[in-house]
Protein backbone atom coordinates (compact mmCIF):
# COMPACT_ATOMS: atom_id res chain seq x y z
CA UNK A 1 0.00 0.00 0.00
CA UNK A 2 1.53 3.52 -0.69
CA UNK A 3 0.23 7.00 0.72
CA UNK A 4 -0.96 7.98 -3.28
CA UNK A 5 -3.75 5.27 -3.16
CA UNK A 6 -7.44 7.09 -2.50
CA UNK A 7 -8.43 6.46 0.55
CA UNK A 8 -11.80 5.08 -0.02
CA UNK A 9 -9.71 2.07 -1.99
CA UNK A 10 -7.58 2.00 1.36
CA UNK A 11 -10.80 1.81 3.05
CA UNK A 12 -12.04 -0.92 0.37
CA UNK A 13 -9.14 -3.34 1.06
CA UNK A 14 -9.01 -2.93 4.81
CA UNK A 15 -13.36 -3.79 4.80
CA UNK A 16 -12.15 -6.54 2.37
CA UNK A 17 -9.42 -7.97 4.82
CA UNK A 18 -11.35 -7.93 7.78
CA UNK A 19 -14.32 -9.51 6.09
CA UNK A 20 -12.06 -12.29 4.91
CA UNK A 21 -10.59 -13.03 8.48
CA UNK A 22 -14.03 -12.48 10.58
CA UNK A 23 -15.49 -15.55 7.72
CA UNK A 24 -13.19 -17.72 8.23
CA UNK A 25 -12.71 -17.22 12.06
CA UNK A 26 -16.63 -17.58 12.49
CA UNK A 27 -16.96 -20.71 9.78
CA UNK A 28 -13.80 -22.24 12.15
CA UNK A 29 -15.42 -21.90 14.82
CA UNK A 30 -19.05 -23.01 13.63
CA UNK A 31 -17.51 -26.27 12.31
CA UNK A 32 -15.82 -26.84 15.78
CA UNK A 33 -19.07 -26.70 16.98
CA UNK A 34 -21.00 -28.88 14.76
CA UNK A 35 -17.90 -31.60 15.17
CA UNK A 36 -18.29 -31.36 19.27
CA UNK A 37 -22.45 -31.86 18.82
CA UNK A 38 -22.10 -34.64 16.05
CA UNK A 39 -19.71 -36.59 18.39
CA UNK A 40 -21.95 -35.89 21.51
CA UNK A 41 -24.27 -37.98 19.48
CA UNK A 42 -22.12 -40.59 18.43
CA UNK A 43 -20.25 -41.29 22.32
CA UNK A 44 -24.08 -40.82 23.75
CA UNK A 45 -25.49 -43.47 20.88
CA UNK A 46 -22.18 -45.94 21.63
CA UNK A 47 -22.95 -45.67 25.17
CA UNK A 48 -26.79 -46.82 24.51
CA UNK A 49 -25.47 -49.39 22.79
CA UNK A 50 -23.18 -50.55 24.99
CA UNK A 51 -25.38 -50.80 28.27
CA UNK A 52 -28.86 -51.65 25.69
CA UNK A 53 -30.60 -54.58 25.06
CA UNK A 54 -29.55 -57.09 22.89
CA UNK A 55 -31.78 -56.09 20.01
CA UNK A 56 -29.36 -52.74 19.95
CA UNK A 57 -26.15 -54.37 20.71
CA UNK A 58 -26.41 -57.16 18.42
CA UNK A 59 -26.80 -55.16 15.49
CA UNK A 60 -23.67 -54.68 13.43
CA UNK A 61 -24.57 -51.32 12.40
CA UNK A 62 -23.40 -50.47 16.06
CA UNK A 63 -19.68 -51.39 15.13
CA UNK A 64 -19.69 -48.33 13.06
CA UNK A 65 -19.94 -45.63 15.57
CA UNK A 66 -16.63 -46.30 16.38
CA UNK A 67 -15.03 -45.78 13.13
CA UNK A 68 -17.01 -42.86 11.81
CA UNK A 69 -16.51 -40.73 15.18
CA UNK A 70 -12.45 -41.41 14.16
CA UNK A 71 -13.28 -40.76 10.92
CA UNK A 72 -15.09 -37.44 11.63
CA UNK A 73 -12.34 -36.46 13.80
CA UNK A 74 -10.17 -36.94 10.98
CA UNK A 75 -12.14 -34.94 8.45
CA UNK A 76 -12.84 -31.72 11.08
CA UNK A 77 -8.90 -31.83 11.82
CA UNK A 78 -8.12 -31.03 8.22
CA UNK A 79 -10.77 -29.07 7.41
CA UNK A 80 -9.62 -26.82 10.50
CA UNK A 81 -6.12 -27.24 9.03
CA UNK A 82 -7.47 -25.21 5.66
CA UNK A 83 -9.49 -22.47 7.71
CA UNK A 84 -6.52 -21.87 9.82
CA UNK A 85 -4.29 -21.31 7.09
CA UNK A 86 -7.47 -19.12 5.46
CA UNK A 87 -7.28 -16.81 9.25
CA UNK A 88 -3.55 -16.96 8.77
CA UNK A 89 -3.48 -15.47 5.32
CA UNK A 90 -6.03 -12.88 6.50
CA UNK A 91 -4.09 -12.02 9.45
CA UNK A 92 -1.00 -10.79 7.52
CA UNK A 93 -2.93 -8.49 5.56
CA UNK A 94 -4.55 -7.04 8.68
CA UNK A 95 -1.14 -6.81 9.98
CA UNK A 96 0.52 -5.05 6.86
CA UNK A 97 -2.25 -2.61 6.84
CA UNK A 98 -1.90 -2.02 10.56
CA UNK A 99 1.84 -1.21 10.20
CA UNK A 100 0.98 1.22 7.27
CA UNK A 101 -1.38 2.91 9.50
CA UNK A 102 1.61 2.85 12.48
CA UNK A 103 4.29 4.27 10.02
CA UNK A 104 2.14 7.48 8.88
CA UNK A 105 0.09 8.28 11.31
CA UNK A 106 1.25 9.88 14.94
CA UNK A 107 -1.67 9.58 16.72
CA UNK A 108 -2.21 5.64 16.36
CA UNK A 109 0.46 4.40 18.36
CA UNK A 110 -0.75 0.48 18.78
CA UNK A 111 -2.77 -1.79 16.87
CA UNK A 112 -4.33 -5.36 17.93
CA UNK A 113 -2.15 -7.59 15.53
CA UNK A 114 0.83 -5.50 15.51
CA UNK A 115 0.49 -5.63 19.74
CA UNK A 116 0.37 -9.14 19.19
CA UNK A 117 3.43 -9.71 16.94
CA UNK A 118 5.48 -7.41 19.57
CA UNK A 119 4.72 -8.77 22.69
CA UNK A 120 4.09 -12.13 23.26
CA UNK A 121 1.33 -12.95 26.32
CA UNK A 122 2.69 -15.05 29.36
CA UNK A 123 2.28 -18.50 29.00
CA UNK A 124 0.56 -20.88 31.90
CA UNK A 125 3.83 -22.48 33.75
CA UNK A 126 4.23 -26.20 32.53
CA UNK A 127 3.45 -24.84 28.69
CA UNK A 128 6.03 -23.39 27.05
CA UNK A 129 4.29 -21.84 24.25
CA UNK A 130 0.52 -20.36 24.53
CA UNK A 131 -2.44 -22.58 24.48
CA UNK A 132 -3.97 -21.51 20.87
CA UNK A 133 -7.35 -23.05 19.11
CA UNK A 134 -5.18 -24.88 17.08
CA UNK A 135 -3.58 -27.14 19.80
CA UNK A 136 -6.77 -27.00 21.95
CA UNK A 137 -8.74 -27.75 18.54
CA UNK A 138 -6.57 -30.60 17.96
CA UNK A 139 -6.19 -32.39 21.21
CA UNK A 140 -9.97 -32.08 21.25
CA UNK A 141 -9.79 -34.32 17.52
CA UNK A 142 -7.11 -36.83 19.20
CA UNK A 143 -8.97 -37.23 22.20
CA UNK A 144 -12.08 -38.28 19.61
CA UNK A 145 -9.84 -40.60 17.22
CA UNK A 146 -9.29 -42.21 20.19
CA UNK A 147 -12.49 -42.51 21.88
CA UNK A 148 -13.65 -43.94 18.58
CA UNK A 149 -10.93 -46.27 18.48
CA UNK A 150 -11.76 -47.51 21.94
CA UNK A 151 -15.56 -47.65 20.93
CA UNK A 152 -14.78 -49.61 18.40
CA UNK A 153 -12.79 -52.20 20.45
CA UNK A 154 -15.62 -51.94 23.20
CA UNK A 155 -18.22 -52.77 20.67
CA UNK A 156 -16.53 -55.83 19.08
CA UNK A 157 -15.43 -56.90 22.35
CA UNK A 158 -19.21 -56.56 23.53
CA UNK A 159 -20.66 -58.43 20.33
CA UNK A 160 -17.82 -61.40 20.69
CA UNK A 161 -18.78 -62.06 24.57
CA UNK A 162 -22.41 -62.41 23.77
Amino acid sequence: MSSSFDPSIESEIRNHCWNYFSLHAQQRMSAFQFFITLETALIGAGFFVLQSKPQFADSHLTIMIGPLMAMLAFIFWKIDQRTKDLIKNAEKSLLEIESFFLKNSTVVQHLPFSIDQQNPIATFPIFTNRLTYTKSFGTVFVVCGFLGCAFTFALITSLASK
